[in-house]
């Protein structure tokens, strides 16, 4: 069975509708009948591969705020970080699991209906940039790809072309939180979502994510989530 084929058996038993295309010329004339909530890419397709489509999908009005996923073999950050200058919602490295797909799924249709919520129903909250969109992004796939690895925050600084006391401000503008307090947060979310589909128990989650005492971790995740995290199951 095609990728493709797999994906689409997989959403449609959470309740999705699929349409299926087989490469990025196929998605566009499609994309002309229907307006999909996201729309998952291969990069590698013939004809037009993930990276190609994306270009035309943000040069279009009628396609620009669709959210998009690309899926690829491709595990470089840079890879990653590529995906996200051209607009992409979301990038995850195959082989991957079943729950970590759904679950970006999730993730990017809700906040697409929060942030699109937040527009209209309260115009006259600051509204987040496209600009700091993108960096937003880039921060989660910087950390996605370093979770466990505890990359410090001079180093981030560093891949996007920021100093340290640049990229603090600017993480502290769109968030409201403090550099560490973001990418803590962004761990433990992680954290909650292997716990959640029970991929890992307390001890791999902790270590999954980049802390290094379960102890500290389990601290942590009270004070976010209001309870231990061996509560989950």
């Amino acid at each position: 069975m095609s990728l493709g084929q797999t994906l689409k058996e997989l959403l449609m038993v959470e309740g999705h509708q699929v349409h299926l295309s087989l490469n990025g010329l196929e998605a566009l004339v499609l994309l002309e009948k229907i307006k999909p909530d996201i729309i998952i890419s291969d990069i590698m397709m013939p004809k037009m591969d993930g990276f190609e489509l994306l270009r035309e999908l943000r040069k279009s009005s009628n396609t620009e705020s669709i959210p998009v996923l690309l899926l690829s073999a491709r595990a470089e950050l840079e890879d990653k970080l590529a995906g996200v200058d051209l607009g992409a919602d979301g990038y995850i490295t195959k082989p991957f699991n079943s729950w970590e797909l759904l679950s970006s799924v999730e993730n990017i249709i809700n906040s697409r209906n929060e942030f699109s919520h937040n527009s209209l129903s309260r115009p006259q909250k600051k509204v987040i940039s496209n600009e700091d969109e993108i960096f937003l992004r880039k921060l989660k796939t910087i950390l996605g790809d370093t979770i466990s690895e505890n990359i410090k925050i001079n180093e981030m600084a560093n891949i996007l072309n920021l100093s340290e006391s640049e990229f603090q401000i600017k993480v502290k503008e769109i968030s409201n939180k403090s550099a560490s307090e973001f990418i803590e947060n962004y761990k433990l979310h992680k954290a909650k979502e292997l716990l959640d589909n029970k991929a890992a128990n307390v001890s791999e989650a902790a270590r999954a994510t980049g802390f290094s005492s379960p102890s500290y971790f389990s601290t942590c995740y009270k004070k976010l989530f209001g309870h231990a995290p061996s509560q989950q199951f």
